[in-house]
């Protein structure tokens, strides 16, 4: 006891995540004609219905909240948020796609920097209310994850998760933000809440 942990491997790429769902058909046909991710299984037990999706080169897996419901969110500064890399040759049709079956997009135009490393792209809610960011890249041939935001209540016992158990770097730390990164440039933006 009292020895320090430390993980054995390292994490080198980021492949694959969870989101809420309330509707998990509604979630799928979203996944699958806007953003052009395909099923690869579907599991429903009495509380919870999961299925597992293959976009571009990461999996998803949707899972349904049960009764309870998901929190609204109105501002694209809200976490947690999803960002992807789009193949410059197929950004225009998703974007179209998502400008059409979105209630919620907004550009993003701004300084890159902590918070956001892009300066041009789009956010906007899947359809069941899940934050997503895309930015057009050159040279890669599937959408693929770049960084994902999440909210913690401990920037502290986050940042040292992420460096100690996960063999994760902190690129950057300052005002209540932090970004660790994986080999691959991949990187997860944690954000200090009270």
């Amino acid at each position: 006891m009292g020895a320090e942990t430390k993980a054995k491997g390292d994490i080198h790429h980021l492949d694959h995540f969870v989101v809420a769902v309330m509707n998990p058909e509604r979630a799928e046909k979203f996944y699958s004609q806007v953003l052009g991710a395909r099923t690869l299984k579907s599991e429903n037990s009495p509380n919870m219905t999961r299925i597992f999706m293959k976009l571009g080169e990461n999996h998803v897996g949707l899972f349904s909240q049960g009764k309870t419901t998901l929190p609204k969110r109105e501002s694209s500064n809200s976490y947690p948020r999803h960002s992807f890399l789009v193949p410059e040759g197929e950004y225009d049709q998703m974007v179209e796609k998502i400008r059409r079956e979105c209630s919620f997009v907004r550009d993003i135009k701004s300084e890159s920097g902590l918070g956001c490393p892009w300066s041009d792209g789009l956010v906007f809610q899947d359809s069941e209310g899940n934050f997503y960011e895309i930015t057009k890249a050159s040279g890669i041939g599937k959408t693929r994850l770049h960084h994902l935001h999440f909210d913690t209540t401990d920037l502290k016992a986050s940042v040292d998760f992420y460096t100690k158990f996960l063999n994760c770097a902190v690129q950057e730390q300052k005002n209540g933000m932090a970004v660790v990164a994986v080999p691959s440039g991949q990187c997860v933006i944690l954000n200090q809440v009270n």
